[in-house]
């Protein structure tokens, strides 16, 4: 299902790029019966979508910050909100989605007059990327009683239900990454992670290359990348496209031959970490291929345009879940505006910081500000998020909770839309698509 009819279709330059492939049909839905996803993402580079493409014709969820702010008032009681979120140990960190959390919490209260005028309290934990930090972050939600838990990143976010699950404290928000998280019982997302991010590589192919008749796929040699590659390859497979793949350690700095021996196939799927990228990036360049390159969204940050070269990206196709954060749409530019006020001139506006500024305001738009301070239980949280009428993601398209026909219990949102890396800048968005059928098939 197409969503938002205001998003351009490929321009006439990128398909010309693409091998001049015309847009193909919607993947007609199937019976199917959908097993239960037990698929694990260690590998979070390459898990959700953190940007997207600009929607230049969406309308602003939270207050522009040109609009006269509204402060709440710190003397009366305030909303305790946990927040967890993965910045030490060796399996990745970061601290961005530290930085949007809090800027988020102080636009809320300092601009859009927190939940009529009582602010909300961040109650933030760390852990380490290993099971003991996330379990003992999930014990001091319960501890210090917040109302819900939404999250950044963390690897071990299925630790944290046995220990929530009990005391009634629902998880909101956040980078689902496993199948524990996809789901969860007491678990709401806003965005795809892992769940999207993987069949959107194959939607783009099956849509947007209906020639395409081989596909080569890069990914990391790792646990979490194996359990990914089904959920690229099954529905490639489905529709009769030859599949190979190669896996690569994401420690090895010499992808020439890696590259060289996928180069050969109609279009390429990367499902690699960011600095892998830059390697690839040069060894496609090297080579001096043309052939097309479909990537997760860790390909696509300033770090990696830098390290990549002016011309090193140029022409690749990134899936995203959401609109490009430094865009020009009224909600990327409150984004923008809103962290430079609150993390810093020199705020990390990728990586995972706009998902997690993203859940703040949805939240405060569609749920806590609906609902009242007096009327923000646990209970009524979770209810009015699960409302099948649902509302629209900050920087994002329309989601729906609690559907029941949907793949996955705790995913509410299965849309993306893809762009074309041009001299270091996001162009040429898709349409969102719904790839609830895709992933069907990666799951059958």
């Amino acid at each position: 299902m197409i969503l938002n009819r205001h998003h351009h279709r490929p321009s006439k330059e990128w398909s010309n790029a693409m091998s001049d492939q015309s847009t193909a049909g919607r993947v007609r839905s199937r019976s199917w019966r959908l097993r239960a996803a037990a698929v694990s993402f260690a590998v979070l580079a390459v898990t959700a979508a953190a940007c997207s493409s600009s929607d230049k014709t969406s309308t602003s969820s939270g207050s522009s910050s040109n609009s006269a702010a509204v402060a709440a008032d710190p003397s009366l009681p305030k909303l305790k909100v946990g927040f967890i979120n993965q910045e030490a140990g060796s399996a990745g960190t970061y601290p961005e989605n530290k930085a949007a959390a809090t800027a988020a919490v102080d636009y809320i209260n300092k601009e859009l007059g927190g939940i009529e005028k009582h602010e909300i309290e961040l109650d933030s934990c760390a852990t380490d990327g290993t099971v003991a930090t996330s379990q003992k972050c999930a014990q001091q939600m319960v501890n210090d009683k917040v109302t819900f838990v939404t999250g950044g990143l963390d690897n071990n976010m299925q630790a944290w239900y046995s220990i929530l699950d009990p005391a009634k404290i629902p998880v909101i928000g956040g980078v689902p990454v496993a199948g524990a998280d996809f789901n969860a019982a007491n678990a709401s997302f806003f965005v795809g992670g892992g769940a999207t991010t993987y069949p959107g590589l194959a939607q783009y192919i099956i849509q947007f290359m209906p020639n395409v008749k081989k596909v080569g796929v890069l990914a990391n040699d790792s646990p979490g990348a194996a359990s990914a590659l089904p959920l690229v390859e099954k529905p490639l497979r489905a529709k009769g496209i030859q599949v190979t793949d190669v896996k690569v350690p994401a420690s090895q700095t010499d992808w020439l031959a890696p590259f060289a021996s996928v180069k050969d196939n109609d279009a390429i799927a990367v499902l690699v970490g960011s600095a892998n990228c830059i390697s690839l990036a040069k060894a496609r360049q090297t080579q001096q291929s043309d052939v097309p390159m479909v990537s997760v969204s860790a390909c696509y940050s300033q770090a990696t345009i830098d390290g990549a070269g002016a011309d090193g990206l140029n022409g690749w196709v990134v899936n995203q879940n959401f609109d490009d954060p430094q865009g020009d749409s009224p909600d990327a530019k409150t984004y923008q505006d809103t962290m430079h006020r609150y993390a810093g001139a020199n705020a990390n506006l990728s990586g995972f910081a706009p998902v997690v500024f993203n859940d703040f305001v949805t939240l405060h738009t569609n749920v806590l500000k609906p609902l009242g301070f007096a009327g923000a239980t646990s209970d009524a949280i979770v209810a009015k998020v699960k409302d099948t009428a649902g509302g629209k993601v900050f920087m994002g398209p329309n989601y729906a909770c609690g559907k029941p026909d949907a793949p996955f219990k705790a995913i509410c949102n299965y849309n993306s839309h893809w762009f074309q890396i041009k001299d270091g800048k996001l162009t040429d968005p898709t349409e969102y698509v719904d790839l609830t059928p895709t992933i069907k098939l990666a799951n059958t």
